[in-house]
């Protein structure tokens, strides 16, 4: 039976605030009346929301200069880990204007029930964020520190307050105000001690994983670095006129490509210095598919998951440090039912369609750690591109992917662009020449790579065992 409810009760203020049923919802109230009981603390009265902000990054930019910004979609909704990429400050969003510093905790205004919740680290401190977020900052109290605010804020008793407390049904959004009165559990000291122990070794082990992937790049750096990348990007640049006679242009009676930055010496200089370095092999030899996606009409995209749908990879997906699978959309079962569109545990995905060149393959993941319940029906939209190397042992996925990340492999997809709407095809990146590594070099990086997730996921398990370190003591007293 719906609530009946007094005209007071509607009022804040002294002006009617909320219309909305879902507001008041009465076993979301129950639940909110009992943490109250139990001496759960309002959340405006331990922590302060956040009015730092940064100055417009593209204002007075220099030429090249990146920042470290942070959208909402960079939050794994599992356990709030962070993947970013440095940000050109010219080509910043107007919305880059929220100043995170270290400690404290942010959380999405969008559709609180995704939980896109998260901890500023040291690595992020003085990075900029979306004014999308909700930054809370502690007012030292004590009674409840941001390292247990974070993981309390992913618990299903907090969430369903968010949810509640969210605006508008097409677009649910929080207002700041909307989060004062949220109230967190009290948790006895045993829970306090164990959540923070938890949460301070999450952080250790993010620290880990920055470090690991340091480490990895470093590898690949100095391998492929006897091959002289940086050359090829001056060489590029230089503005060189090349010749071709007619004869080199013709591919099977019919004229090939005749874009002139096809035909760049450039290119030919960097290939002879790989071929000098050691063996190499078309990437055509290398991947037993090679394969552009099919993307779903907009009206078939789902956020709720089913078992008989597709689970699809789109562009904001990929991170460069691993697929964010909480950002997974879901679509009809035909589009995962076509072979040439599923995806595999080490395949490699990059972005093959860019509004300008220079953002074609701007992030290149390798598939792993692909949840249980999305395996065999993963596709991927038609913007990026899969391979699947023939033989991974001998040439790691995460050796390819460290290729195709360098000048070496990236301006070569690059060369590739066909159309001024910049796309590249299966059959031209085929062409890309690879160098084979040694079967040290392969180990390296399959290792470095391999120890790069295994930091990563260790930080979502601790996250994750603070969560429900919460949610079991919530349980027990409600």
């Amino acid at each position: 039976m719906s609530p009946v409810l007094l005209r007071s009760e509607l009022l804040r203020d002294g002006a009617i605030d909320r219309l909305d049923a879902e507001f008041f919802d009465e076993e979301r109230i129950a639940t909110e009346t009992r943490l109250r009981r139990q001496a759960g603390l309002a959340l405006g009265e331990h922590f302060d929301i956040s009015e730092a902000r940064a100055a417009d990054p593209r204002k007075n930019a220099t030429p090249g200069e990146t920042i470290t910004y942070v959208e909402i979609g960079n939050i794994d909704t599992r356990d709030g880990f962070v993947l970013c990429e440095p940000t050109l400050a010219e080509e910043a969003p107007s919305r880059a204007r929220v100043l995170l510093r270290v400690g404290m905790v942010g959380m999405s205004t969008v559709r609180p029930v995704r939980s896109q919740v998260f901890f500023v680290t040291q690595d992020l401190d003085r990075a900029i964020g979306t004014t999308g977020f909700i930054m809370l900052t502690d007012r030292g109290k004590g009674q409840i520190t941001p390292d247990v605010l974070f993981p309390a804020l992913k618990t299903r008793h907090v969430i369903d307050q968010l949810d509640r407390r969210a605006r508008a049904s097409m677009y649910p959004t929080l207002s700041p105000r909307d989060v004062s009165d949220v109230v967190l559990p009290r948790l006895p000291k045993r829970v306090v001690s164990s959540v923070q122990q938890s949460i301070t070794a999450a952080r250790a082990e993010r620290a880990e994983f920055l470090k690991r992937q340091v480490v990895l790049r470093a590898i690949a750096n100095r391998y492929f670095g006897a091959m002289d990348p940086e050359l090829l990007i001056a060489n590029l640049g230089d503005g060189r006129a090349t010749t071709r006679k007619r004869n080199d242009l013709i591919e099977k009676d019919d004229l090939g490509r005749i874009d002139a930055e096809f035909h760049a010496a450039a290119f030919d200089d960097a290939i002879k210095r790989m071929q000098r370095a050691g063996p190499v092999e078309p990437l055509g030899k290398l991947a037993s598919w090679i394969s552009t996606g099919s993307s779903p009409a907009e009206a078939e995209y789902s956020d709720c998951d089913e078992e008989t749908q597709s689970a699809v990879i789109k562009v904001g997906a990929l991170t460069g440090a691993g697929i964010n699978w909480p950002a997974m959309a879901f679509a009809p079962k035909k589009y995962a039912d076509a072979e040439e569109n599923r995806v595999q545990d080490g395949d490699i995905l990059f972005t093959s369609t860019a509004h300008q060149p220079k953002y074609m393959a701007h992030k290149i993941d390798v598939v792993r750690a692909i949840p249980t319940e999305l395996r065999d029906r993963i596709t991927f939209v038609g913007e990026l591109m899969g391979l699947r190397i023939n033989d991974p042992k001998r040439m790691p996925p995460d050796y390819v992917a460290a290729f195709l990340r360098n000048p070496l492999g990236k301006e070569q997809i690059r060369r590739c662009i066909r159309g001024i709407s910049s796309h590249v095809y299966p059959e031209d990146v085929r062409e890309i020449v690879v160098p084979i590594p040694d079967e040290k070099t392969a180990k390296a990086i399959a290792k470095a790579a391999r120890e790069v997730e295994e930091a990563r996921w260790a930080y979502g398990r601790l996250v994750r065992q603070a969560i429900e370190a919460i949610e079991i003591h919530v349980e027990s007293v409600l």
